[in-house]
């Protein structure tokens, strides 16, 4: 992981996590604590798209935001397909491993599909 010192820490506050796939580790932010939201970003973009949302909502929501692999804080393999199908993968690792239920999507351009 490179070092992330270019980030506006004013403007992305968050704690990152990350989740150890086999192709790279797959950066996610998890905020507040309610119901759950979980937002999927398409492409060019990653997590950062969603910073007003989860600064808003996670006073009453859980707000859970990824990075898939290849975008944003995530690792970006030279070796790996990024198909959709590789994505809604690993966007179903991280809900199956953060145990959520009962979530509300929010998706973006190719993230629609991947939700």
């Amino acid at each position: 992981m490179n070092s992330i010192d270019w980030l506006d820490r004013d403007e992305y506050p968050f704690t990152s996590y990350f989740l150890d796939l086999s192709m790279g580790k797959m950066h996610y932010v998890d905020e507040g604590d309610g119901d759950p939201i979980a937002m999927v970003h398409g492409n060019p973009t990653w997590s950062y798209l969603f910073r007003h949302l989860i600064k808003e909502l996670s006073s009453k929501h859980r707000c859970i935001a990824m990075d898939h692999i290849g975008f944003g804080l995530s690792d970006k393999p030279t070796d790996w397909t990024y198909f959709p199908e590789e994505h809604a993968k690993n966007t179903s690792s991280l809900i199956n491993t953060l145990g959520l239920q009962d979530i509300t999507l929010v998706v973006q351009d190719w993230g629609g599909p991947i939700g």
